[in-house]
């Protein structure tokens, strides 16, 4: 499935992606695809490091805009281009404009995500 990556920030720098929250297990996860000079050093050695988001949190259907931390869990290098995907946990609750989300937050796992 082909989807449009939104623009958000990550440590401050624009990236392309979204998180996406999450009830019990982890309190909101995402996919990003940044640039190879998003944080120091080879991007091989990003994994576990802790950063700033900053943009949009989804839940179904719905969005909202908002900050929070979260660890890289997974890097992933782009063949075709000088993209790197990363995958982030995050590590605690996000901070979001519209707090009526977090009330609609279901148990299980698939039931919150429109796509990813």
């Amino acid at each position: 499935m082909q989807t449009t990556l939104i623009e958000s920030k990550i440590n401050g720098k624009k990236v392309k992606g979204q998180g996406h929250l999450q009830p019990e297990a982890n309190n909101w996860i995402g996919i990003f695809e940044v640039a190879p000079d998003l944080l120091d050093g080879d991007s091989k050695g990003w994994k576990s490091k802790v950063v700033d988001y900053e943009g949009i949190f989804t839940c179904e259907e719905k969005g909202t805009v908002g900050k929070g931390r979260g660890k890289i869990i997974h890097v992933r290098l782009e063949k075709s281009t000088t993209k790197v995907v990363i995958n982030i946990e995050g590590i605690e609750p996000p901070k979001l404009e519209n707090k009526s989300l977090e009330d609609s937050l279901q148990i299980g796992y698939n039931e919150n995500l429109s796509y990813l």
